[in-house]
């Protein structure tokens, strides 16, 4: 079942709801994630911050951001920016 994630703006930024839809998770919840005491303040993110909270979740990734120049050639899941 496909789970409708909306970005609010709450969060600054994209992060948590590219988060939220791939954990399956609510934005609030990513949120927490993303921006805990350890983490910097000013709600937004770069692909550093998600790897981080994909590896707190558990979440398989192949560490690295990629480039492409056709989406067709995207064979998974993804967050494209």
């Amino acid at each position: 079942m496909i789970k409708l994630i909306k970005q609010t703006n709450r969060s600054g930024g994209c992060g948590p709801a590219c988060l939220a839809m791939i954990a399956n998770i609510d934005e609030q919840h990513a949120i927490r994630i993303l921006f805990d005491d350890n983490r910097k303040r000013n709600l937004y993110t770069d692909w550093s911050d998600i790897k981080e909270a994909l590896d707190e979740l558990a979440i398989p990734h192949d560490g690295r951001a990629r480039r492409v120049a056709r989406l067709e050639t995207i064979a998974c899941v993804a967050v494209v920016a």
